[in-house]
């Protein structure tokens, strides 16, 4: 993988996400994510600047997204802003998916599909 002009300043937890130290005003944000490789379906535009990246190593039924002005820019379900790490801990506690699921407005189903993306990055 090549450097994107400016370098690399940021990473997150193994997800390869580049973060860009662009100074060249005339890139849009648009141009930026097609020149780092983002698909552009899983970066979200405010204002015309890049406000959230979905993870895609999350299935579409529990998207996740990193987003700065939630959960501190930490991995957070998209639908609830509920921090994937307080998911996964509760369900490491031993609690039931219902319970997670209902303790934090989730279906069972996506409570699943988050804990089974924990369970495979921890292998």
């Amino acid at each position: 993988m090549v450097a994107p002009p400016g370098g690399i300043i940021s990473g997150t937890r193994g997800t390869a996400i580049l973060v860009d130290k662009l100074t060249d005003p005339l890139l849009t944000p648009k141009e930026v994510a097609r020149h780092l490789r983002i698909p552009e379906s899983t970066v979200y535009y405010w204002l015309g600047v890049a406000a959230s990246l979905r993870l895609s190593q999350y299935p579409d039924a529990a998207p996740v997204i990193i987003d700065p002005r939630f959960g501190w820019g930490a991995p957070v379900v998209e639908a609830t802003k509920v921090p994937v790490d307080a998911v996964v801990d509760l369900w490491s506690a031993g609690e039931r998916l219902e319970d997670v699921a209902y303790e934090y407005g989730l279906s069972r189903e996506q409570v699943e599909a988050i804990c089974r993306v924990a369970v495979a990055r921890a292998a």
